[in-house]
């Protein structure tokens, strides 16, 4: 069992790591891709984040055939991937988690720990307040679009922006023993990958039948509390 997490480990940390150097490409020289998670073209094929795209849709009042045929690929792409893949694998801001969480003080009082649904909820609030104030709210205080934009910046420069605040309260949550608030129950992006993932060809299931409750998952898992009911037979 401890050589399939490290196994597993060890490719998630690997494409993380490429996503980054991925995002500093086109300052290094390298072509083959521009922008940023939000929006960007790989191989000269674009994309958009589907959460952006309804976003800005909304925001605009139009429709772009442009901007919805990108975030189609990419909703599709995640769905039969797995729609957390995103989020587990490739999201810069779950690495900043992660690591807040390896320095988290053990000691600390503070638990924000709300319920996964939390996230639709987040959602729904976000795409109403653009449609109604005619701006893509959630892009604006987006810690996503804000790190993975001052990484395809500043290259090996590092000319950070004051936007880096709100990766920085994430990370500072997270270290204060906020486990996993903004991934696991905040994040409106997790909220529409989830959906993508929901009805997903590829799921992640646990074999009752081959589990000895030795308890790897929830020492691995970032947010160990999803885990509770389908290791209890409860949901899958």
């Amino acid at each position: 069992m401890s050589f399939s997490v490290g196994r597993w480990k060890i490719a998630r940390r690997t494409v993380q790591i490429l996503v980054i150097l991925l995002l500093v490409s086109p300052a290094l020289g390298v072509g083959i891709f521009r922008g940023t998670l939000i929006s960007g073209e790989l191989l000269g094929v674009s994309f958009t984040d589907p959460l952006a795209a309804l976003d800005y849709t909304l925001a605009a009042k139009t429709l772009s055939v442009t901007l919805l045929a990108g975030a189609l690929a990419v909703f599709a792409f995640y769905f039969l991937v797995g729609g957390r893949t995103f989020c587990s694998w490739v999201c810069p801001v779950h690495l900043v988690s992660e690591i807040g969480g390896r320095l988290r003080i053990r000691s600390g009082k503070l638990r924000l720990r709300a319920p996964s649904s939390t996230k639709y909820w987040v959602l729904a609030v976000v795409l109403v307040l653009s449609l109604a104030a005619s701006r893509p709210v959630f892009e604006i205080v987006s810690p996503i679009g804000a790190l993975t934009q001052n990484i395809a910046l500043a290259g090996p420069g590092l000319a950070f922006t004051s936007s880096l605040l709100l990766v920085l309260l994430v990370f500072l949550i997270e270290v204060a023993g906020g486990t996993g608030w903004w991934c696991g129950a905040v994040c409106p992006v997790a909220a529409v990958y989830a959906l993508a993932g929901r009805w997903s060809p590829t799921r992640v299931t646990i074999d009752h039948g081959a589990c000895n409750n030795c308890g790897d998952c929830f020492r691995v898992c970032m947010v160990p509390h999803v885990l509770k009911r389908p290791v209890q037979k409860k949901s899958t």
